[in-house]
């Protein structure tokens, strides 16, 4: 695992205490939990556990050819980066990077914290990327087609 990802370590702590103290439904919750601390059930999980192989069913769903993993799936996708600059001019302000998804979501708690409280930045956050969790699972297992405006449609309605 990465380093500064630990639960020990400062931004992890800071993060997840944020998270449990957001207005987010409990599953919610657990799945940023997961998230953040780089336990989401995202492909690149399911190769590191043997469950299954590392081809072409291991690749994102919404079609950029790389390898699925919450980094990518959350902060690198080219078609899902464009739901992160939706949502940002959306909310006003410019749209922040991060290391990992964890920086990322601290940046955007800075980001918003002169316009609305913590646990509404954690909550439109996570929003964002349970929408976009949604998106993607429909996809794999329901054989949708990914929609950028309906997860931008997901996230404003929830938000």
């Amino acid at each position: 695992m990465e380093s500064g990802l630990e639960e020990g370590q400062p931004e992890i702590k800071e993060a997840l205490k944020i998270l449990w103290n957001s207005w987010m439904p409990s599953k919610v919750k657990i799945f940023g939990w997961r998230l953040l601390k780089e336990r989401l059930a995202a492909k690149y999980q399911l190769i590191k556990r043997h469950i299954i192989e590392d081809n072409d069913m291991s690749l994102c769903v919404f079609g950029c050819g790389q390898r699925e993993d919450s980094k990518h799936l959350f902060l690198n996708c080219q078609f899902l980066r464009m739901v992160w600059v939706i949502i940002m001019a959306w909310i006003g302000i410019e749209p922040v990077t991060g290391t990992d998804c964890c920086n990322h979501f601290l940046q955007v708690m800075e980001s918003l914290k002169k316009c609305c409280s913590v646990r509404r930045a954690a909550g439109l956050w996570m929003d964002t990327c349970w929408c976009v969790w949604k998106e993607r699972n429909d996809i794999t297992f329901n054989n949708v087609v990914g929609d950028i405006d309906e997860i931008v449609h997901s996230v404003k309605m929830h938000t």
